[in-house]
């Protein structure tokens, strides 16, 4: 009979254990997909801007959230690289102020030198291409 009331005992113990190991696994698995959605850290917020950029083609909600991770105030490197895909996704579109955020990547972020340099090269270019529309169609006549 000792041998009986033991073996209950040692059962619920053990299956304590268990169910009280199960709810730590839950509670972690729970806080963690409810984290995830939410997280609005700058790095987040960037991994989902290039994500509606490249992915999704979806240029206006990127710039949207290469606006939040630049007011996030993250780390300079980010930002900078926030900058500049914000000003690509401008240009792409067309938009006026797409120059003014490429010039705020050399002046702002100049110490993050690849990207400044990229941002120079867009702004080179995009002044080359705007002399030429300045221009004009220029129509001459060649004599033979």
């Amino acid at each position: 009979m000792a041998s009986y009331q033991t073996k209950p005992a040692m059962r619920s113990g053990a299956a304590c254990v268990v169910l009280a190991t199960a709810i730590a696994w839950m509670t972690i698995a729970i806080g963690s997909a409810a984290q995830a959605p939410g997280d609005n850290s700058p790095a987040q917020l960037f991994q989902q801007a290039t994500h509606q950029e490249e992915a999704a083609g979806n240029l206006e909600g990127a710039i949207a959230l290469y606006r939040r991770v630049l007011a996030g105030k993250p780390d300079r490197a980010l930002a900078a690289k926030a900058q500049l895909r914000l000003a690509l996704c401008l240009e792409k579109l067309g938009k006026p102020e797409a120059r003014a955020a490429l010039e705020a990547v050399g002046r702002d972020y100049g110490d993050q030198r690849d990207l400044a340099a990229l941002a120079r090269d867009r702004l080179a270019a995009t002044g080359a291409r705007r002399s030429l529309d300045d221009r004009g169609f220029v129509a001459r006549e060649i004599s033979t």
